[in-house]
């Protein structure tokens, strides 16, 4: 809470009084008459509320009094001074709890609806964590149908190999009774068999080979698992470090808050200083002494 001050620079404000002699800088009459053009201006110068607040426990007074000019024919005088509108330290102690109890009633309600907003962002995130787990689960049992149906059918496909290797071979040995005479040509026959036994090693060698590098079902379903795993956990680190940093944020604001409203010193400090201004006032006689008139100007 702050208090409004007035402007440095302000025109000339006048105020006329009953008097029987025109007063001098000192005189009380003056200070009341001065008192009144400031206390208007406060009124302008402040909202309503504060105004109400503190115009009528506010004591005027008028200090460093100087007395520039008098001229005794007209009996005018032209003064300088230091105007300054002070609260009594009772109303200061009261404006002070009024404003502690104000706060405690915000800080409540923002404390609340911080909370509130809290929360809400926690549930997004929740919500967040909920679907992207769905979707990658979604996703992994898709990848890991097809990729075990592209298993099995590429193993298929090298059993299939195999077996009609296995077949060629057998049939390719009883080639060799019919194309050779194995008493009479022992070693055609046995080079055909070689031949036959070289051809079907190698056919063997390299289905097995890519046997092996198709690896075994259960690697696979191990290696999908794994991958899903780490997946599911890159995502469940990301939202809990967005957790993390809302809590953090969530409890500095807090604090921030806390702080901010328990603080009042300032307020008092305020309070304390009131308000004061360097013036320079004329005092002017009229209707022959009837009355006086006073102009203001401070800065």
């Amino acid at each position: 809470m702050k208090l409004k001050t007035i402007a440095l620079l302000l025109p000339i404000m006048g105020l006329a009084a009953c008097s029987d002699k025109t007063p001098n800088c000192s005189d009380e009459r003056t200070k009341d008459v001065i008192a009144d053009i400031m206390n208007d201006q406060l009124k302008e110068r402040m909202s309503d509320d504060e105004y109400k607040r503190l115009a009528p426990h506010l004591k005027h007074n008028v200090t460093n009094i100087i007395t520039k000019s008098h001229n005794e024919k007209l009996d005018n005088y032209i003064c300088t001074g230091t105007w300054s509108a002070q609260l009594p330290e009772k109303e200061i102690e009261k404006l002070v709890n009024e404003a502690q109890e104000k706060n405690k009633q915000e800080l409540a309600q923002y404390l609340a609806q911080r909370e509130k907003e809290y929360n809400q962002t926690i549930a997004r995130l929740d919500e967040r964590l909920n679907t992207e787990i769905q979707e990658i689960t979604q996703k992994f049992e898709k990848e890991k149908e097809e990729k075990i149906d592209r298993y099995k059918h590429e193993l298929k496909t090298i059993e299939d190999r195999e077996k009609n290797n296995k077949a060629n071979y057998e049939r390719n040995l009883k080639s060799g009774d019919y194309y050779y005479n194995k008493a009479k040509e022992p070693e055609a026959y046995n080079r055909h068999i070689n031949n036959i036994e070289e051809l079907y090693q190698q056919d063997k060698a390299q289905l097995n080979k890519e046997k092996e590098q198709l690896g075994k079902l259960e690697d696979l379903e191990e290696e999908l698992n794994m991958s899903y795993q780490a997946s599911g956990e890159y995502i469940t680190g990301n939202i809990q470090k967005e957790k993390e940093s809302e809590l953090k944020r969530y409890n500095r604001d807090i604090q921030d808050a806390k702080e901010r409203f328990s603080n009042t010193s300032s307020y008092r400090t305020q309070l304390e200083n009131g308000f004061d201004r360097n013036i320079i006032y004329s005092i002017e006689n009229t209707d022959g002494g009837k009355n006086f008139f006073v102009n203001v100007k401070y800065f």
